[in-house]
């Protein structure tokens, strides 16, 4: 278990993270602003999927930054030819 625990510090040391603060893979940024980020919309849509979703959802956290549209309410994704995630039921 110790062997375990010190493999994980040094690579959590080795890609940059403390101790105490997650980061996303891809982009680097903190989780927590990540969170933010997607709070800012009642619903995010990935312009790939044509898809919209809940920011709770599982599917929308894994919308990359570049992919993500945030849209003010399921109507205005709806309008902007969106469909509806079948998972979260926006």
């Amino acid at each position: 278990m110790m062997r375990f625990l010190v493999a994980l510090a040094l690579a959590a040391s080795l890609i940059g993270c403390s101790s105490g603060e997650e980061t996303r893979r891809d982009s680097g940024v903190p989780a927590t602003s990540y969170t933010t980020q997607s709070a800012e919309y009642s619903i995010l849509g990935n312009r790939n999927s044509g898809k919209f979703h809940y920011p709770s959802c599982k599917w929308a956290q894994k919308i990359s930054v570049a992919n993500r549209v945030g849209y003010a309410s399921a109507d205005a994704a709806r309008a902007a030819g969106m469909k509806a995630c079948k998972v979260c039921r926006p």
